[in-house]
Protein backbone atom coordinates (compact mmCIF):
# COMPACT_ATOMS: atom_id res chain seq x y z
CA UNK A 1 0.00 0.00 0.00
CA UNK A 2 1.86 3.18 -0.77
CA UNK A 3 1.23 6.88 1.24
CA UNK A 4 1.96 9.74 -0.12
CA UNK A 5 1.57 13.03 2.52
CA UNK A 6 1.98 16.70 0.83
CA UNK A 7 3.50 19.44 2.57
CA UNK A 8 3.97 23.04 1.76
CA UNK A 9 6.43 25.50 2.57
CA UNK A 10 5.82 29.20 2.22
CA UNK A 11 8.32 30.80 3.23
CA UNK A 12 10.93 28.19 2.79
CA UNK A 13 13.55 27.79 -0.58
CA UNK A 14 13.80 24.45 -1.35
CA UNK A 15 17.87 24.43 -0.95
CA UNK A 16 16.72 25.47 2.71
CA UNK A 17 14.81 22.12 3.17
CA UNK A 18 16.96 19.67 1.29
CA UNK A 19 20.48 20.68 3.36
CA UNK A 20 18.60 19.47 7.03
CA UNK A 21 16.74 16.26 5.70
CA UNK A 22 20.22 15.05 3.97
CA UNK A 23 21.71 15.10 7.34
CA UNK A 24 18.98 13.79 9.42
CA UNK A 25 18.41 11.30 6.70
CA UNK A 26 20.00 8.88 4.31
CA UNK A 27 19.40 9.79 1.09
CA UNK A 28 20.46 9.67 -2.55
CA UNK A 29 19.31 13.27 -3.60
CA UNK A 30 18.97 13.84 -7.62
CA UNK A 31 17.50 16.30 -10.00
CA UNK A 32 13.96 15.52 -11.45
CA UNK A 33 13.37 16.43 -14.41
CA UNK A 34 10.92 19.25 -15.49
CA UNK A 35 7.15 17.76 -15.29
CA UNK A 36 4.00 19.41 -16.81
CA UNK A 37 1.26 18.25 -14.71
CA UNK A 38 -2.37 18.54 -15.66
CA UNK A 39 -4.94 18.17 -13.25
CA UNK A 40 -7.97 16.74 -14.74
CA UNK A 41 -11.68 16.31 -13.78
CA UNK A 42 -15.00 16.59 -14.44
CA UNK A 43 -16.72 20.01 -15.19
CA UNK A 44 -19.07 18.90 -11.75
CA UNK A 45 -15.69 17.79 -9.75
CA UNK A 46 -16.77 14.09 -9.36
CA UNK A 47 -13.29 13.37 -8.60
CA UNK A 48 -12.15 15.63 -6.15
CA UNK A 49 -15.40 14.96 -4.51
CA UNK A 50 -14.64 11.33 -4.47
CA UNK A 51 -10.66 12.64 -2.49
CA UNK A 52 -8.93 11.45 -5.20
CA UNK A 53 -6.99 13.28 -8.38
CA UNK A 54 -6.08 12.82 -11.74
CA UNK A 55 -3.22 13.78 -13.09
CA UNK A 56 -1.78 13.61 -16.68
CA UNK A 57 1.66 14.04 -16.18
CA UNK A 58 4.60 14.79 -18.81
CA UNK A 59 7.99 14.18 -18.25
CA UNK A 60 10.23 14.75 -21.31
CA UNK A 61 8.77 12.81 -24.30
CA UNK A 62 6.50 10.50 -21.99
CA UNK A 63 2.87 11.22 -20.63
CA UNK A 64 1.38 9.12 -18.22
CA UNK A 65 -1.99 9.53 -15.90
CA UNK A 66 -1.62 9.24 -12.57
CA UNK A 67 -4.89 7.96 -10.69
CA UNK A 68 -4.19 8.89 -7.04
CA UNK A 69 -7.62 7.77 -5.12
CA UNK A 70 -8.43 8.73 -1.77
CA UNK A 71 -5.48 8.54 0.92
CA UNK A 72 -4.12 4.73 1.53
CA UNK A 73 -5.28 3.51 -1.28
CA UNK A 74 -3.14 2.11 -4.42
CA UNK A 75 -1.94 4.55 -6.97
CA UNK A 76 -2.62 3.31 -10.49
CA UNK A 77 -0.23 4.79 -13.33
CA UNK A 78 -1.22 4.26 -17.08
CA UNK A 79 1.32 5.18 -20.70
CA UNK A 80 -0.99 7.96 -22.87
CA UNK A 81 -0.63 7.46 -26.12
CA UNK A 82 -3.48 9.85 -27.02
CA UNK A 83 -6.28 12.01 -25.64
CA UNK A 84 -8.27 10.90 -22.67
CA UNK A 85 -11.03 12.70 -23.20
CA UNK A 86 -13.51 10.05 -21.23
CA UNK A 87 -13.44 6.84 -19.14
CA UNK A 88 -13.90 4.80 -22.44
CA UNK A 89 -11.12 6.28 -23.94
CA UNK A 90 -8.48 4.47 -20.88
CA UNK A 91 -7.04 1.05 -21.57
CA UNK A 92 -9.26 -1.36 -19.70
CA UNK A 93 -7.45 -1.99 -16.37
CA UNK A 94 -7.52 -1.21 -12.74
CA UNK A 95 -8.05 2.89 -13.50
CA UNK A 96 -10.74 2.53 -15.91
CA UNK A 97 -12.38 0.14 -13.72
CA UNK A 98 -12.15 2.38 -10.80
CA UNK A 99 -12.66 5.50 -12.58
CA UNK A 100 -16.22 4.49 -14.27
CA UNK A 101 -18.27 4.74 -11.34
CA UNK A 102 -17.08 7.84 -10.47
CA UNK A 103 -16.80 10.04 -13.70
CA UNK A 104 -19.56 7.91 -15.47
CA UNK A 105 -20.18 9.56 -18.97
CA UNK A 106 -18.49 12.90 -18.08
CA UNK A 107 -15.68 14.66 -20.10
CA UNK A 108 -12.51 14.89 -18.07
CA UNK A 109 -11.24 18.75 -18.84
CA UNK A 110 -8.20 20.19 -17.61
CA UNK A 111 -8.51 22.06 -14.35
CA UNK A 112 -5.19 23.76 -13.54
CA UNK A 113 -1.83 23.02 -14.88
CA UNK A 114 0.99 22.80 -12.80
CA UNK A 115 5.30 23.04 -13.40
CA UNK A 116 7.30 21.43 -11.13
CA UNK A 117 11.12 20.67 -10.77
CA UNK A 118 12.79 20.08 -8.26
CA UNK A 119 15.38 17.69 -6.33
CA UNK A 120 13.90 13.76 -5.32
CA UNK A 121 15.96 12.49 -2.29
CA UNK A 122 15.58 8.41 -1.83
CA UNK A 123 15.27 7.70 1.81
CA UNK A 124 17.32 4.00 1.90
CA UNK A 125 18.03 1.87 5.31
CA UNK A 126 21.05 0.20 6.51
CA UNK A 127 21.19 -2.02 3.22
CA UNK A 128 20.95 0.85 0.69
CA UNK A 129 16.99 -0.25 0.54
CA UNK A 130 15.03 2.76 -1.32
CA UNK A 131 12.44 2.89 1.78
CA UNK A 132 10.72 6.26 0.74
CA UNK A 133 11.01 9.51 -1.24
CA UNK A 134 10.75 13.07 -0.65
CA UNK A 135 10.16 15.42 -3.54
CA UNK A 136 11.15 19.08 -3.40
CA UNK A 137 10.15 21.20 -6.35
CA UNK A 138 9.48 25.12 -7.10
CA UNK A 139 6.27 24.40 -8.48
CA UNK A 140 3.95 27.48 -10.89
CA UNK A 141 0.62 26.89 -11.85
CA UNK A 142 -1.98 28.16 -14.31
CA UNK A 143 -5.74 27.44 -15.69
CA UNK A 144 -4.75 27.43 -19.64
CA UNK A 145 -2.05 26.96 -21.90
CA UNK A 146 -1.96 30.82 -23.04
CA UNK A 147 -2.56 31.95 -19.06
CA UNK A 148 0.01 33.71 -17.13
CA UNK A 149 2.08 31.37 -14.27
CA UNK A 150 1.53 31.71 -10.27
CA UNK A 151 4.06 30.77 -8.38
CA UNK A 152 3.00 28.19 -5.64
CA UNK A 153 5.05 27.65 -2.52
CA UNK A 154 7.63 25.10 -2.51
CA UNK A 155 6.13 21.79 -2.42
CA UNK A 156 7.29 18.78 -0.80
CA UNK A 157 6.09 15.13 -1.28
CA UNK A 158 6.79 12.08 0.73
CA UNK A 159 6.11 9.05 -0.82
CA UNK A 160 6.29 5.29 0.82
CA UNK A 161 7.49 1.96 -0.83
CA UNK A 162 5.01 -0.89 -0.95
CA UNK A 163 6.20 -2.49 2.32
CA UNK A 164 8.13 -0.11 4.43
CA UNK A 165 4.79 1.72 5.77
CA UNK A 166 6.75 1.60 9.29
CA UNK A 167 9.95 3.31 7.70
CA UNK A 168 7.03 5.78 6.17
CA UNK A 169 6.44 6.81 9.68
CA UNK A 170 9.50 7.23 10.94
CA UNK A 171 10.66 9.92 7.68
CA UNK A 172 7.03 11.16 7.92
CA UNK A 173 8.05 12.52 12.17
CA UNK A 174 11.36 13.74 10.62
CA UNK A 175 10.01 15.76 7.62
CA UNK A 176 7.28 17.22 9.97
CA UNK A 177 9.69 18.55 12.70
CA UNK A 178 11.23 20.77 9.64
CA UNK A 179 10.10 24.38 11.05
CA UNK A 180 8.27 26.21 8.27
CA UNK A 181 6.43 22.97 6.95
CA UNK A 182 2.30 22.47 6.35
CA UNK A 183 0.34 19.30 5.86
CA UNK A 184 -1.38 19.83 3.19
CA UNK A 185 -4.47 17.99 2.27
CA UNK A 186 -5.95 20.13 -1.04
CA UNK A 187 -3.91 18.11 -2.78
CA UNK A 188 -1.82 19.43 -6.55
CA UNK A 189 -5.61 20.41 -7.63
CA UNK A 190 -6.56 22.51 -4.65
CA UNK A 191 -2.93 23.96 -4.38
CA UNK A 192 -2.81 25.11 -7.72
CA UNK A 193 -6.21 27.01 -8.03
CA UNK A 194 -5.89 28.50 -4.62
CA UNK A 195 -2.79 30.05 -6.82
CA UNK A 196 -4.81 30.83 -9.33
CA UNK A 197 -7.71 32.44 -7.91
CA UNK A 198 -9.78 29.87 -9.25
CA UNK A 199 -12.78 27.80 -7.81
CA UNK A 200 -12.95 24.62 -7.73
CA UNK A 201 -15.58 22.32 -10.05
CA UNK A 202 -18.88 22.11 -8.79
CA UNK A 203 -21.97 20.91 -9.86
CA UNK A 204 -24.03 23.28 -11.42
CA UNK A 205 -27.36 20.78 -11.76
CA UNK A 206 -28.23 20.75 -7.69
CA UNK A 207 -31.44 22.76 -6.64
CA UNK A 208 -29.97 23.85 -3.55
CA UNK A 209 -32.76 26.42 -2.92
CA UNK A 210 -34.89 25.55 -0.25
CA UNK A 211 -37.80 28.59 0.52
CA UNK A 212 -39.13 28.82 3.69
CA UNK A 213 -42.29 27.05 5.01
CA UNK A 214 -44.16 30.25 5.86
CA UNK A 215 -42.65 32.30 3.06
CA UNK A 216 -45.26 33.89 0.48
CA UNK A 217 -45.83 30.43 -1.73
CA UNK A 218 -45.72 33.32 -4.68
CA UNK A 219 -42.08 34.34 -3.36
CA UNK A 220 -40.70 30.88 -2.78
CA UNK A 221 -41.79 29.43 -6.30
CA UNK A 222 -40.27 32.82 -8.40
CA UNK A 223 -37.38 31.63 -5.99
CA UNK A 224 -37.25 27.94 -7.11
CA UNK A 225 -38.05 29.00 -10.49
CA UNK A 226 -34.95 31.84 -10.78
CA UNK A 227 -32.13 28.80 -9.43
CA UNK A 228 -33.20 26.20 -12.17
CA UNK A 229 -33.18 29.18 -14.45
CA UNK A 230 -29.49 29.68 -13.11
CA UNK A 231 -28.92 25.68 -14.18
CA UNK A 232 -30.00 25.86 -17.33
CA UNK A 233 -27.78 28.95 -18.04
CA UNK A 234 -25.07 27.16 -15.96
CA UNK A 235 -25.05 24.61 -18.54
CA UNK A 236 -25.90 26.07 -21.98
CA UNK A 237 -22.07 26.54 -22.76
CA UNK A 238 -21.46 23.14 -22.42
CA UNK A 239 -24.41 21.92 -24.28
CA UNK A 240 -24.09 24.13 -26.94
CA UNK A 241 -20.00 23.13 -27.00
CA UNK A 242 -21.50 19.27 -26.96
CA UNK A 243 -18.71 18.42 -24.48
CA UNK A 244 -20.40 15.62 -22.63
CA UNK A 245 -23.76 14.29 -22.62
CA UNK A 246 -24.65 15.47 -19.24
CA UNK A 247 -24.79 19.29 -20.11
CA UNK A 248 -28.35 18.36 -22.04
CA UNK A 249 -29.20 15.95 -19.53
CA UNK A 250 -28.82 18.78 -16.87
CA UNK A 251 -30.37 21.39 -18.53
CA UNK A 252 -33.45 19.35 -19.44
CA UNK A 253 -33.80 18.22 -15.92
CA UNK A 254 -34.11 21.81 -14.96
CA UNK A 255 -36.55 22.65 -18.00
CA UNK A 256 -38.74 19.75 -17.08
CA UNK A 257 -39.25 21.11 -13.13
CA UNK A 258 -39.66 24.42 -14.32
CA UNK A 259 -42.57 23.05 -16.79
CA UNK A 260 -44.14 20.94 -13.87
CA UNK A 261 -44.07 23.58 -11.06
CA UNK A 262 -45.86 25.58 -13.18
CA UNK A 263 -48.39 23.07 -13.56
CA UNK A 264 -48.29 21.60 -10.58
CA UNK A 265 -48.12 24.81 -8.04
CA UNK A 266 -51.79 26.62 -8.90
CA UNK A 267 -53.13 29.89 -8.78
CA UNK A 268 -49.86 31.41 -7.25
CA UNK A 269 -48.80 32.98 -10.32
CA UNK A 270 -50.62 34.84 -12.58
CA UNK A 271 -52.79 32.51 -14.90
CA UNK A 272 -51.99 34.09 -18.31
CA UNK A 273 -48.02 34.10 -17.18
CA UNK A 274 -48.47 30.46 -16.42
CA UNK A 275 -49.89 29.43 -19.17
CA UNK A 276 -47.60 31.88 -21.47
CA UNK A 277 -44.73 30.14 -20.33
CA UNK A 278 -45.41 26.94 -20.15
CA UNK A 279 -46.30 26.77 -24.07
CA UNK A 280 -43.12 28.33 -24.88
CA UNK A 281 -40.93 26.01 -22.25
CA UNK A 282 -42.53 22.85 -23.88
CA UNK A 283 -41.54 24.06 -27.16
CA UNK A 284 -38.35 24.20 -25.84
CA UNK A 285 -38.20 20.37 -24.36
CA UNK A 286 -39.02 19.62 -27.78
CA UNK A 287 -36.54 21.05 -30.17
CA UNK A 288 -33.68 19.90 -27.62
CA UNK A 289 -35.66 16.06 -27.45
CA UNK A 290 -34.09 14.90 -30.03
CA UNK A 291 -30.73 14.97 -29.27
CA UNK A 292 -31.21 14.11 -26.08
CA UNK A 293 -32.47 10.89 -27.63
CA UNK A 294 -29.55 10.03 -29.60
CA UNK A 295 -27.16 10.87 -26.57
CA UNK A 296 -29.28 7.85 -25.02
CA UNK A 297 -28.83 5.72 -27.86
CA UNK A 298 -25.12 6.73 -28.34
CA UNK A 299 -24.56 5.87 -24.55
CA UNK A 300 -26.47 2.22 -24.83
CA UNK A 301 -24.63 1.30 -27.69
CA UNK A 302 -21.37 2.00 -25.96
CA UNK A 303 -22.08 -0.78 -23.51
CA UNK A 304 -22.72 -3.28 -26.20
CA UNK A 305 -19.94 -5.30 -27.37
CA UNK A 306 -18.69 -5.37 -31.04
CA UNK A 307 -19.19 -8.90 -31.84
CA UNK A 308 -20.45 -8.81 -35.62
CA UNK A 309 -17.11 -7.70 -37.50
CA UNK A 310 -17.57 -3.83 -36.77
CA UNK A 311 -21.31 -3.70 -37.57
CA UNK A 312 -21.74 -2.10 -34.08
CA UNK A 313 -18.99 0.53 -34.16
CA UNK A 314 -20.17 1.01 -37.12
CA UNK A 315 -23.75 1.65 -36.07
CA UNK A 316 -22.36 4.14 -33.21
CA UNK A 317 -20.28 6.03 -36.08
CA UNK A 318 -23.86 6.64 -37.92
CA UNK A 319 -25.86 7.40 -34.52
CA UNK A 320 -22.68 9.99 -33.54
CA UNK A 321 -22.67 11.60 -37.15
CA UNK A 322 -26.68 11.68 -36.95
CA UNK A 323 -26.56 13.15 -33.68
CA UNK A 324 -24.09 16.00 -34.18
CA UNK A 325 -26.33 16.73 -37.00
CA UNK A 326 -29.52 17.35 -34.91
CA UNK A 327 -27.81 19.18 -32.54
CA UNK A 328 -26.54 21.74 -35.17
CA UNK A 329 -30.43 22.01 -35.19
CA UNK A 330 -30.98 22.17 -31.67
CA UNK A 331 -28.01 24.89 -31.83
CA UNK A 332 -29.65 26.64 -34.39
CA UNK A 333 -33.68 26.97 -32.45
CA UNK A 334 -31.22 28.07 -28.66
CA UNK A 335 -30.01 31.16 -31.11
CA UNK A 336 -33.69 31.91 -32.49
CA UNK A 337 -35.15 34.85 -31.41
CA UNK A 338 -37.81 32.75 -29.70
CA UNK A 339 -35.68 30.94 -27.45
CA UNK A 340 -33.63 34.39 -26.75
CA UNK A 341 -36.67 35.99 -25.93
CA UNK A 342 -38.22 33.72 -23.84
CA UNK A 343 -35.49 33.65 -21.77
CA UNK A 344 -35.08 37.35 -21.60
CA UNK A 345 -39.25 37.59 -20.70
CA UNK A 346 -39.09 34.64 -18.27
CA UNK A 347 -35.94 36.42 -16.41
CA UNK A 348 -37.89 39.55 -16.46
CA UNK A 349 -40.80 37.90 -14.85
CA UNK A 350 -39.34 36.50 -12.05
CA UNK A 351 -37.50 39.66 -10.62
CA UNK A 352 -40.69 41.74 -11.11
CA UNK A 353 -43.03 40.51 -9.48
CA UNK A 354 -45.69 42.90 -10.44
CA UNK A 355 -49.41 43.30 -7.99
CA UNK A 356 -51.45 41.16 -10.48
CA UNK A 357 -55.24 42.04 -10.17
CA UNK A 358 -56.76 40.41 -8.80
CA UNK A 359 -54.35 38.48 -6.70
CA UNK A 360 -53.97 35.02 -7.83
CA UNK A 361 -55.99 32.80 -4.64
CA UNK A 362 -53.12 30.94 -3.34
CA UNK A 363 -50.03 34.18 -3.71
CA UNK A 364 -49.84 34.80 -0.54
CA UNK A 365 -50.49 31.48 1.45
CA UNK A 366 -47.45 29.84 3.31
CA UNK A 367 -45.40 27.99 0.61
CA UNK A 368 -45.03 24.99 2.65
CA UNK A 369 -48.83 24.35 2.94
CA UNK A 370 -49.25 25.06 -1.00
CA UNK A 371 -46.25 21.91 -1.79
CA UNK A 372 -47.42 19.88 0.66
CA UNK A 373 -51.16 19.68 -0.18
CA UNK A 374 -50.27 19.33 -3.89
CA UNK A 375 -48.08 16.65 -2.70
CA UNK A 376 -50.65 14.48 -0.92
CA UNK A 377 -52.87 14.89 -4.14
CA UNK A 378 -50.45 13.43 -6.52
CA UNK A 379 -49.48 10.67 -4.56
CA UNK A 380 -53.21 9.44 -4.05
CA UNK A 381 -53.46 9.84 -8.13
CA UNK A 382 -49.96 7.68 -8.10
CA UNK A 383 -51.44 5.23 -5.88
CA UNK A 384 -55.15 4.72 -7.88
CA UNK A 385 -53.26 5.08 -11.10
CA UNK A 386 -50.62 2.56 -10.15
CA UNK A 387 -53.89 -0.44 -8.84
CA UNK A 388 -55.03 -0.31 -11.97
CA UNK A 389 -51.63 -1.76 -13.67
CA UNK A 390 -51.39 -5.67 -14.04
CA UNK A 391 -48.62 -7.78 -15.94
CA UNK A 392 -50.62 -7.08 -18.95
CA UNK A 393 -51.04 -3.17 -18.92
CA UNK A 394 -49.38 -1.84 -21.86
CA UNK A 395 -46.29 0.35 -21.80
CA UNK A 396 -47.73 3.54 -22.16
CA UNK A 397 -49.62 2.72 -18.81
CA UNK A 398 -46.11 2.27 -16.87
CA UNK A 399 -44.73 5.59 -18.82
CA UNK A 400 -47.58 7.21 -17.11
CA UNK A 401 -46.61 6.41 -13.93
CA UNK A 402 -43.09 7.01 -14.75
CA UNK A 403 -44.26 10.60 -15.54
CA UNK A 404 -46.45 10.73 -12.27
CA UNK A 405 -43.30 9.83 -10.32
CA UNK A 406 -41.07 12.42 -11.88
CA UNK A 407 -43.68 15.00 -10.84
CA UNK A 408 -43.80 13.67 -6.99
CA UNK A 409 -40.59 14.15 -6.88
CA UNK A 410 -40.21 17.41 -8.37
CA UNK A 411 -42.59 18.58 -5.72
CA UNK A 412 -41.04 16.42 -2.96
CA UNK A 413 -37.27 18.10 -3.06
CA UNK A 414 -39.00 21.22 -2.35
CA UNK A 415 -39.46 20.13 1.32
CA UNK A 416 -36.12 19.81 2.73
CA UNK A 417 -35.69 21.03 5.89
CA UNK A 418 -39.56 21.36 6.18
CA UNK A 419 -38.97 17.55 8.02
CA UNK A 420 -37.52 14.95 10.56
CA UNK A 421 -34.58 14.12 8.59
CA UNK A 422 -35.20 10.12 8.47
CA UNK A 423 -38.69 9.99 7.61
CA UNK A 424 -38.20 12.93 4.63
CA UNK A 425 -34.95 10.75 3.62
CA UNK A 426 -36.94 7.55 3.24
CA UNK A 427 -39.19 8.94 1.20
CA UNK A 428 -36.59 10.48 -1.09
CA UNK A 429 -34.83 6.64 -1.22
CA UNK A 430 -38.45 5.10 -2.21
CA UNK A 431 -39.07 8.16 -4.99
CA UNK A 432 -35.45 7.59 -6.12
CA UNK A 433 -36.09 3.34 -6.61
CA UNK A 434 -39.06 3.42 -8.24
CA UNK A 435 -38.09 6.31 -10.44
CA UNK A 436 -34.91 4.78 -11.42
CA UNK A 437 -36.74 1.50 -12.24
CA UNK A 438 -39.21 2.88 -14.63
CA UNK A 439 -36.74 4.63 -16.20
CA UNK A 440 -34.61 1.70 -16.67
CA UNK A 441 -37.69 -0.03 -18.31
CA UNK A 442 -38.37 2.81 -20.37
CA UNK A 443 -34.83 3.22 -21.77
CA UNK A 444 -35.50 -0.16 -23.25
CA UNK A 445 -38.26 0.99 -25.09
CA UNK A 446 -36.76 4.23 -26.34
CA UNK A 447 -33.23 2.72 -27.65
CA UNK A 448 -35.67 0.02 -29.33
CA UNK A 449 -37.95 2.94 -31.24
CA UNK A 450 -34.38 4.86 -31.78
CA UNK A 451 -32.80 1.26 -33.56
CA UNK A 452 -35.96 1.00 -35.88
CA UNK A 453 -36.33 4.54 -36.89
CA UNK A 454 -32.60 4.44 -37.54
CA UNK A 455 -33.10 1.20 -39.45
CA UNK A 456 -35.93 2.68 -41.44
CA UNK A 457 -33.75 5.70 -42.12
CA UNK A 458 -30.42 3.33 -43.06
CA UNK A 459 -33.03 1.17 -45.60
CA UNK A 460 -33.97 4.51 -47.89
CA UNK A 461 -30.34 5.68 -47.99
CA UNK A 462 -28.26 2.63 -47.73
CA UNK A 463 -30.10 -0.33 -48.82
CA UNK A 464 -26.85 -2.07 -49.71
CA UNK A 465 -25.52 -2.13 -45.91
CA UNK A 466 -28.19 -5.21 -45.36
CA UNK A 467 -25.30 -6.31 -42.77
CA UNK A 468 -26.31 -3.10 -40.86
CA UNK A 469 -29.68 -3.81 -40.70
CA UNK A 470 -29.71 -7.44 -39.33
CA UNK A 471 -27.36 -5.88 -36.40
CA UNK A 472 -30.04 -2.96 -35.63
CA UNK A 473 -32.98 -6.16 -35.65
CA UNK A 474 -30.26 -8.01 -33.06
CA UNK A 475 -29.79 -5.31 -30.87
CA UNK A 476 -33.86 -4.32 -31.01
CA UNK A 477 -34.11 -8.23 -29.79
CA UNK A 478 -31.68 -7.82 -26.86
CA UNK A 479 -33.21 -4.66 -25.63
CA UNK A 480 -36.67 -6.42 -25.64
CA UNK A 481 -34.94 -9.03 -23.66
CA UNK A 482 -33.75 -6.65 -21.31
CA UNK A 483 -36.81 -5.41 -21.04
CA UNK A 484 -38.95 -9.01 -19.88
CA UNK A 485 -37.27 -9.49 -16.13
CA UNK A 486 -37.82 -5.70 -15.58
CA UNK A 487 -41.23 -5.51 -15.73
CA UNK A 488 -42.02 -7.68 -12.65
CA UNK A 489 -39.51 -5.30 -10.90
CA UNK A 490 -41.65 -2.01 -11.90
CA UNK A 491 -44.64 -3.96 -10.71
CA UNK A 492 -43.21 -5.06 -7.34
CA UNK A 493 -41.64 -1.32 -6.61
CA UNK A 494 -44.81 0.81 -7.36
CA UNK A 495 -47.30 -1.50 -4.96
CA UNK A 496 -44.40 -1.51 -2.52
CA UNK A 497 -44.19 2.72 -3.08
CA UNK A 498 -48.07 2.83 -3.18
CA UNK A 499 -48.58 0.36 -0.48
CA UNK A 500 -50.05 1.07 3.28
CA UNK A 501 -46.59 2.02 5.14
CA UNK A 502 -45.76 4.44 2.34
CA UNK A 503 -49.04 6.37 2.26
CA UNK A 504 -48.81 6.66 6.11
CA UNK A 505 -45.98 8.22 5.75
CA UNK A 506 -47.15 10.64 3.17
CA UNK A 507 -50.23 11.28 4.78
CA UNK A 508 -47.95 11.85 8.14
CA UNK A 509 -45.41 13.99 5.89
CA UNK A 510 -48.11 16.05 3.22
CA UNK A 511 -51.35 15.58 3.83
CA UNK A 512 -53.23 19.00 5.49
CA UNK A 513 -56.76 20.32 6.65
CA UNK A 514 -57.35 21.32 3.37
CA UNK A 515 -55.87 18.81 1.52
CA UNK A 516 -59.14 16.32 0.13
CA UNK A 517 -61.04 19.74 -1.11
CA UNK A 518 -58.57 20.29 -3.66
CA UNK A 519 -59.91 20.22 -6.62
Amino acid sequence: MISEALYTAPDVPSASLRGPLERLLRVRSRATRRRRVTCLDTFDGRIAASGGQLLQVAEGPVTRLEWRPRERQPRVETALSGPAAFVWDLPAGPMATQLQPIVDVRRLVPVVEVDLRGQLLDVVDHRSKTVARIGIDAARARQSTRARWHALPTLVTLTALRGYEDEFKRVQAIVESRPGLQRSLAGLQGLGLQAIGASPPRDLSRLDVVPMPAQRADAGVRQIHRALLGIMLGNEPGLRADLDTEFLHDYRVALRRTRSLLAQIREVLPPAAVGHFREGFGWLGQVTGPTRDLDVLGLALRQVPDDSGGEVAALRHDIAARQRRVHRVMVRHLDGRRCRTLFSDWAHFLDNADQAEPEPANASRPFGDIVCRRIWRLYRRLAERAALVSDDSPPSALHQLRIATKKLRYLTDLTRGMHPRGEIDDVFAALKKLQTVLGDYNDTIVHERLLLDHGRILAETHPERASALLTIGSLTEQFRARRAPLRPRVLREVRRFCGHDMRSRFRRLFKTDAADDES
